[in-house]
């Protein structure tokens, strides 16, 4: 982990380093992290619980998958949807029964 000042997200060598950026605005959060979302996962927020819900809802919106309070970021949850997807569902093969 590292302190990041420069607010501007790019991604790191295998995407494994976490660069902790200051935001004092919400709105610009979002658009910064943006160049980085095909390989941002999770999010550590430290803000008021209506501050990290507006966060939430645009770094979503933005390509994150994962919004969490920031001490919690290395233990997410089994069913959490890693990339997006639901975790067992390459697991599962579906298959579909259509009656008239």
């Amino acid at each position: 982990m590292l302190w990041d000042p420069d607010p501007v997200f790019a991604a790191s060598c295998l995407n494994r380093t976490v660069r902790v950026k200051p935001v004092r605005e919400r709105a610009p959060a979002p658009r910064r992290a943006h160049p980085a979302a095909p390989a941002l996962h999770s999010v550590g927020v430290a803000a008021d619980p209506e501050r990290s819900r507006i966060l939430a809802d645009a770094l979503g919106s933005g390509g994150a998958s994962r919004v969490v309070p920031i001490g919690k970021m290395a233990w997410p949850p089994p069913e959490w949807h890693h990339d997006g997807r639901p975790p067992l569902a390459d697991l599962v093969r579906w298959c579909d029964w259509e009656v008239e």
